[in-house]
């Protein structure tokens, strides 16, 4: 979700990404779709940010039963509006012997002004980019004491250019030993980062219970 003027935008998993408006985030009315091109695919976990006066929007597209064989996309927009954006093609891409899923897209700029995407779910951690050290310090100080007996599965992130494209090597920041975990987004706020995830069982059917939300202050 993000505000334009008076208006929130919410952007929807599945079918072909789809714009919802309000004005009081109660109330809300479909626009439209924004990624029309792809037809009836199925597209998960829209991602909007502004960079400069270009609004990113990106998204995942799972090609395969397990999850290991997807694509992370990018369109862009100036207005929000249905059939205002641009398709930019795909940043990243995983397949069966990748050791991360390109799903779940997030971007976050760092407090020198770079923009970095996290990334990733059910198969080997949340990571990082080393050209991240200093700029997310305190990040891979949190990883050293806090999540360094996560073994397996989790969320990576890499860093981007002005136009979207990869520019570094995915790195894993967070991981869980058995279960899966997913959804990452960074948030930073007084001098410090917070990485917001979910783990737990997605779909259970006795106990009812969808997933634990885990944070992280870092």
């Amino acid at each position: 979700m993000i505000k334009k003027g008076n208006t929130y935008y919410l952007f929807t998993t599945h079918g072909d990404i789809g714009i919802r408006k309000s004005t009081d985030r109660i109330n809300w009315a479909y626009a439209g779709k924004a990624t029309p091109w792809w037809g009836t695919t199925d597209l998960w976990a829209p991602d909007v940010s502004l960079h400069n006066n270009t609004y990113w929007l990106l998204y995942a597209h799972p090609t395969a039963n397990t999850l290991r064989t997807a694509e992370i996309y990018l369109a862009t927009s100036t207005t929000l509006e249905p059939g205002s954006y641009k398709d930019k093609g795909i940043i990243i891409a995983s397949t069966e012997s990748s050791p991360y899923n390109c799903i779940d897209p997030s971007a976050v700029q760092d407090y020198e002004g770079n923009w970095w995407i996290s990334f990733g779910s059910w198969s080997n951690g949340i990571y990082l980019d080393s050209r991240l050290l200093i700029s997310f310090s305190k990040m891979i100080g949190s990883y050293n004491t806090r999540l360094h007996h996560f073994k397996t599965l989790g969320i990576y992130i890499f860093k981007v250019d002005s136009s979207g494209k990869q520019i570094s090597t995915p790195k894993r920041i967070a991981a869980r030993p058995s279960t899966a975990l997913e959804g990452s987004t960074i948030f930073k706020h007084s001098n410090k980062y917070y990485l917001f995830m979910s783990f737990g069982n997605c779909c259970p059917t006795t106990t009812g219970v969808v997933r634990a939300i885990f944070v992280i202050m870092l």
